[in-house]
């Protein structure tokens, strides 16, 4: 009887982890890819275009729905900017999710933490003025512009970012940044030997 149990339980664990394979496959199959991100700020401003509906979770309990545009506005000056207010001053996770979004603007809006690691179809990425201290851009494999500058990054954070970026062949790869902390000591050739450029 014990060895029969025995056997129950050891089918039921070999079940369980077929299906969280399964589920991880699914999840890295899956076109919606959020992103996430985290400030205190009290009026949160994004600018965010590709196609389809994205769908933008505010962190104080509301959300709101749009439908993409590919038409990217000048992204130091966003045209039609998503905007947000709190009530107060605490922390907010927001999240935004679609299934096809190509470009973020996201500058001066104090993040301390942006997530785009889910993301594969961001191509252009502005996360200025912020308070971030790491990026990890290692899924975005079809970014060709970066605007990281005014931002917390240390020398070893800018060369560990270096280290995400993709070296895929797409004909003009750029990024910024400037004002950092590690600016001027970090080692730009880990992205240049990527084909990357800096502006």
């Amino acid at each position: 009887m014990k060895k029969y149990f025995v056997n129950i339980i050891a089918s039921l664990m070999i079940i369980l982890a077929t299906l969280s394979s399964c589920k991880d496959k699914e999840d890295d199959n899956n076109t919606v890819t959020p992103i996430t991100m985290i400030t205190e700020i009290s009026r949160i401003s994004l600018d965010i275009a590709g196609s389809g509906e994205v769908t933008i979770e505010w962190g104080d309990g509301t959300s709101e729905t749009y439908t993409l545009s590919n038409n990217w506005k000048n992204p130091y000056s966003p045209l039609a900017p998503k905007t947000h207010e709190y009530s107060g001053t605490s922390t907010h996770i927001i999240t935004i999710t679609g299934e096809n979004i190509t470009h973020l603007y996201c500058n001066s809006n104090e993040l301390t933490d942006l997530d785009v690691s889910k993301n594969t179809t961001l191509t252009v990425l502005f996360c200025g003025y912020n308070q971030l201290t790491d990026l990890d851009v290692s899924r975005n494999t079809v970014l060709t512009y970066l605007y990281c500058s005014y931002n917390l990054l240390s020398t070893d954070a800018l060369n560990a970012l270096f280290r995400t970026l993709h070296s895929n062949m797409i004909d003009r790869k750029a990024l910024s940044i400037n004002n950092n902390p590690g600016t001027d000591t970090c080692d730009q050739m880990i992205a240049t030997d990527k084909g990357w450029s800096f502006w």
